[in-house]
C-alpha cells in the first residue's frame, strides 16, 4: 500500500480548532468501529475454528496416547539399539534428556547460599539494571552524584470526546 502524504491542514482560529477537534473525534469513532468490527470478526473466526477442530484435537490426542502406550509396552522389542522407530507416515520413539532439579525438601535459598559459599558464581544469575522509578523523588543533586539528571519535556496532547454528539 502506497503511503499518502496529506496536504497540511491549517488551523487559523478557535472556531477552526473546534471544527478540527469535532472532525478528529468523528475520525477516532470511525477508527474505533473498524477495530471493533475486525476484532469481532476475528473472534468469530477463532470460535468457529475451535469448534471445527475440537473433535480432531481429541482424536489426535487419542492416537498419540495409543502409540505412546504401545511404545512403552513394547519398549524392549522396538528400541533395541535405537531410540526411534520410523514408519511410512512418521517416527516415534524416546528422547533421552536430563535437567537439573531441586532436591526434595531443600529450599532454593539454601542452594544459593551454598553456591556463594563455595564461590560457584557462574551458577548464579544476577540481573542488575537501573531503577529510574525509584529515583523519581530524588533531588537533582542526588541524581548528579550517580551520573543521572532530570530531563523535562513539554509534550503536546490531544484528547477527543468521541461520545459527545456533533453540533452544527
Amino acid at each position: 500500500m502506497a503511503r499518502v502524504k496529506p496536504d497540511p491542514y491549517i488551523v487559523a482560529d478557535m472556531k477552526e480548532a473546534e471544527g478540527a477537534m469535532a472532525e478528529l473525534a468523528q475520525v477516532n469513532r470511525k477508527l474505533a468501529r473498524i477495530v471493533l468490527d475486525t476484532t469481532e470478526g476475528i473472534d468469530a473466526l477463532k470460535k468457529k475454528a475451535a469448534q471445527e477442530s475440537e473433535s480432531l484435537n481429541i482424536r489426535k490426542k487419542e492416537l498419540e496416547n495409543a502409540i505412546a502406550v504401545y511404545a512403552r509396552m513394547n519398549r524392549g522389542e522396538l528400541f533395541v539399539g535405537r531410540e526411534s522407530v520410523e514408519l511410512a507416515f512418521g517416527v516415534f520413539g524416546f528422547r533421552a534428556s536430563s535437567r537439573i532439579v531441586q532436591c526434595d525438601k531443600v529450599p532454593t535459598a539454601f542452594t544459593l547460599d551454598k553456591l556463594e559459599e563455595f564461590g560457584f558464581m557462574d551458577a548464579i544469575r544476577i540481573s542488575k539494571e537501573v531503577n529510574r522509578d525509584a529515583m523519581q523523588n530524588w533531588t537533582d543533586e542526588k541524581l548528579l552524584t550517580v551520573g543521572l539528571r532530570r530531563r523535562k519535556s513539554d509534550g503536546f496532547y490531544i484528547k477527543t470526546f468521541e461520545d459527545r454528539p456533533l453540533e452544527k
